[in-house]
């Protein structure tokens, strides 16, 4: 059978099949491929509540893992910045800002089934703060904090007691040097008896 193309492009259906083809390509090109994309994509969508997209972007064993964020972040906007490439691991640092305040955290990816997908139980944990890096933060605040006190309190104060320490070794070492000098020193010659003092 042979198709007239004249009469096809006037034919109504010709143009709808037509643009729904156009449609399915583009949108074929248009589905995230790298990592930066999979990760604002998977993001927009749980900001949206769109959960079942959002699932799509998850790795297998992160799926019973999406749920709907808190309603603090419905304004908020994501964007991404460092990634690193790993095969088949990736990072991506994404910032989630809201009016004045931006949130860094990192979303980790997996290549599973020939396309990345969010690895959204290791991300869950640098999105609420890693427990390690919370404990890491928390020492390093301490240390500063004993750096400040030591340097303002005890070191002062310690530089005093060894300055009166020196001090007072300094005398006690003087008076030994004295004692042991007298200890040291030769008896004075006695002068002889005389042949009386003898006789007694």
């Amino acid at each position: 059978m042979k198709i007239d193309l004249d009469v096809a492009r006037k034919n109504p259906v010709f143009w709808a099949g037509f643009f729904l083809l156009l449609a399915l390509v583009a949108n074929g090109c248009q589905s995230p491929k790298q990592p930066e994309q999979v990760t604002v994509v998977f993001w927009q969508a749980l900001l949206h509540s769109d959960l079942d997209l959002a699932k799509q972007f998850v790795s297998k064993q992160s799926k019973p893992l999406v749920k709907p964020l808190a309603l603090e972040f419905e304004d908020a906007s994501i964007s991404t910045g460092k990634i690193i490439i790993e095969k088949p691991r990736a990072r991506v640092e994404t910032f989630l800002k809201q009016k004045n305040t931006t949130r860094q955290f990192t979303t980790y990816l997996l290549y599973e089934d020939h396309a990345w997908k969010v690895d959204y139980a290791r991300t869950l944990r640098s999105f609420s703060g890693d427990v390690f890096e919370n404990l890491v933060r928390s020492f390093d605040q301490l240390g500063e904090q004993l750096n400040q006190q030591l340097e303002k309190e005890v070191i002062p104060q310690l530089q005093q007691e060894l300055e009166s320490f020196g001090e007072q070794l300094k005398q006690q070492l003087d008076q030994f040097n004295q004692n042991l000098n007298k200890f040291l020193k030769p008896p004075e010659k006695s002068s002889p008896l005389s042949p009386d003092q003898r006789r007694i």
